[in-house]
């Protein structure tokens, strides 16, 4: 639920409640928004990672006070893709 609020807000524009954080991934580049009391931690670093062979090339965890966990994975791809035609090719359940 958490991830589908990040995502919500991110693509609304909305601001986050006050104290979040932002992260971003220094190699990836994608960003996430976060509340207080949760860290952030490297859990994978597969630079090597071939596409579609099925390893995530990043792993970053979200870990928050009372044992809640929300993973972000980056998986490589044959072809870059900008997020704006990634998002229009799949978009969310209504």
């Amino acid at each position: 639920m958490l991830l589908l609020w990040l995502a919500m807000a991110a693509r609304s524009g909305d601001a986050p409640p006050a104290g979040w954080r932002t992260f971003t991934d220094p190699v990836s580049g994608f960003s996430v928004r976060y509340p207080p009391g949760w860290v952030v931690r490297l859990a994978a670093d597969n630079p090597d990672a071939p596409p579609g062979g099925g390893i995530a090339r990043r792993s970053v965890g979200f870990f928050g006070p009372r044992s809640q966990m929300v993973f972000v994975d980056v998986w490589p791809t044959p072809a870059r893709r900008a997020p704006a035609d990634w998002l229009a090719a799949h978009p969310p359940p209504s």
